[in-house]
């Protein structure tokens, strides 16, 4: 008898514990969605703002679409333009951005998954909170990065990377609708090159698939760059929940110095901050 009243209370427990931690997901969940589009507000005026400063440059084919390139004025006094940014008259090797720098965008990451359903709720969420994909620069001339994936079964967890931003979206018209570059405020070489070596120094390590769930030796995306920063002083999720791209924008730590935006198949406007 003993035994089946133990076994019937291990039974209510494990239900009680299920019941809790659907709760606590549910919960989550509503949070997430609702802080995610409270941002999204924040973040479209970061990229209005950005845009009304832009004039026209010029207009031309850049791999095999049309592309027209506007400079944005620089404005405030912590925008770094000495260091590269954007090369409108490189036609391959078209890289974004210098070491330290973020690049992200709003592609859906399961553009490809054959389930409807997930795909577009997939999509949703990757257009209005930016968690299509997200990269940090290790190299000067930004033609590196270190990024941690998810969706490719041969090489998944962090790793190092051409920095192909431009021409696997740009030549592929692949459907991110924007790409962004961010800059860190008031950065030194020091401390940039600290920065680059602490994430070198987790290539290799594995991809979390739990996403919000924190995970000490595991890292999605934007979670890699948030915490490695945050190491070094630089805090850029402000609220401390699940990192996504619009915490890197709405950041008081970053600010925008390049955007590129599908205006529709073929077409392609970049922006991308100037001295003059």
């Amino acid at each position: 008898m003993k035994y089946y009243i133990s076994k019937y209370k291990r039974r209510i427990y494990a239900i009680r514990t299920a019941i809790w931690f659907l709760f606590l997901v549910f919960v989550y969940a509503v949070i997430f969605l609702g802080n995610g589009l409270i941002e999204k507000g924040p973040v479209n005026n970061e990229i209005d703002d950005f845009k009304a400063r832009a004039v026209f440059e010029k207009t031309t084919i850049l791999q095999g679409q049309t592309v027209t390139y506007y400079k944005v004025t620089k404005k405030y006094d912590y925008e770094d333009t000495e260091r590269f940014i954007y090369d409108t008259n490189r036609y391959q090797d078209c890289y974004i951005g210098s070491m330290t720098d973020i690049i992200l965008t709003s592609r859906n990451p399961l553009r490809k998954n054959g389930n409807a359903i997930v795909r577009d709720i997939s999509g949703f969420f990757a257009k209005n909170f930016f968690i299509g994909h997200a990269t940090i620069n290790i190299k000067d001339d930004g033609s590196e990065l270190i990024e941690a994936v998810g969706n490719d079964s041969s090489n998944n967890g962090v790793r190092i990377s051409k920095n192909s931003w431009i021409e696997t979206e740009v030549r592929y018209g692949n459907d991110a609708q924007i790409i962004i570059g961010l800059r860190l405020k008031n950065t030194t070489k020091e401390s940039r090159d600290k920065i680059t070596n602490d994430l070198i120094s987790l290539v290799g390590h594995q991809y979390n698939f739990l996403l919000p769930f924190y995970s000490k030796d595991k890292y999605y995306c934007t979670d890699l760059i948030s915490r490695v920063l945050k190491r070094n002083g630089i805090k850029t999720n402000y609220d401390s929940f699940y990192t996504t791209g619009n915490d890197l924008i709405v950041s008081n730590q970053t600010y925008i110095i390049f955007l590129c935006e599908r205006v529709e198949e073929g077409y392609f406007n970049i922006y991308y901050l100037s001295e003059d």
